[in-house]
């Protein structure tokens, strides 16, 4: 179904909907038509944007790997990092498959699953490690280093493109909702609290692929 040009959604943070009707901050969405979503991509492209897949990451950390212990003729400590490094990844994948409801209730106490409550645990104890490896990587290897720098910023392309197209007005802040001929301006995004990119983000990235579907939750 494609929608009209003016379907529209209001959305408040979280961190507003306590506070009195009239102060709350709240910004009215633009409900994406196809060729929204369209310029949305096309938007990111042009600024020669791009994102690397968990694969591709993945691969460039193997190879980060490699370079490191290059020269280096007991390949045993090499070995025990690459096997910690599946170690992660597997248990990532098979915690994700659960959904991000049932990890949340599960971790919190509020669902039994003792099996994926083991693998919670284990992934806490890898992740510990990962995060230590990841970074000696990124700082030693600069392929690697630069991958995470082109996913940072196709996402704060991302994030600028979704507030430029898909915020259209909003009440509670004193700045002025800019517009131009591209949406709204970068001057009226600079003036969008910080602790609202995310949140709005989200928002924005459901419309965009469920439609009309997300206008009622």
């Amino acid at each position: 179904m494609f929608h009209s040009a003016t379907e529209t959604v209001a959305f408040t943070p979280a961190d507003q909907k306590d506070r009195p009707e009239g102060e709350r901050i709240t910004y009215t969405l633009k409900v994406p038509t196809r060729l929204d979503q369209a310029k949305f991509r096309r938007s990111i492209v042009a600024e020669g944007a791009r994102v690397w897949s968990p694969e591709d990451m993945r691969a460039a950390i193997r190879r980060g790997v490699d370079r490191m212990f290059e020269g280096v003729i007991d390949e045993t400590e090499k070995a025990e990092v690459l096997e910690g490094l599946e170690t992660y990844w597997s248990l990532t994948d098979d915690v994700s498959r659960f959904g991000g409801k049932t990890i949340g209730a599960v971790a919190a106490g509020k669902e039994e699953n003792p099996e994926l409550l083991e693998m919670i645990k284990a992934l806490g104890e890898a992740t510990i490690v990962f995060t230590d490896l990841e970074a000696e990587v990124r700082r030693r290897d600069r392929d690697y280093r630069e991958r995470c720098a082109d996913i940072d910023f196709y996402y704060s392309v991302a994030l600028i493109a979704a507030l430029r197209l898909f915020v259209l007005d909003w009440s509670g802040l004193e700045a002025d909702c800019e517009r131009d001929e591209d949406g709204l301006t970068l001057k009226a995004i600079g003036t969008i609290p910080a602790k609202h990119h995310d949140p709005l983000d989200q928002r924005i990235g459901a419309l965009l692929r469920f439609g009309e579907a997300e206008t009622k939750n």
